[in-house]
């Protein structure tokens, strides 16, 4: 999740995934590798998190697809 603001171009689109990546529905995952992940954990966040989290979730887990 750290690697994503740093891709990010401008100040403000920076500062929206900073603050995105402080939800408090991504504490089930945010000391693990996304690849050390499950399809569970995922679906807890989901289920717990907001709109705007889940929409954060994909991000997160395309980027990491597109990584590997």
């Amino acid at each position: 999740m750290e690697e994503i603001p740093k891709t990010k171009q401008g100040e403000t689109n920076r500062e929206c995934w900073l603050i995105a990546i402080k939800d408090k529905a991504f504490d089930l995952i945010r000391h693990q590798p996304v690849l050390g992940t499950t399809a569970e954990q995922f679906l807890r966040i989901s289920e717990h998190g907001t709109v705007s989290s889940n929409v954060f979730l994909r991000t997160i887990h395309n980027f990491a697809l597109d990584k590997t």
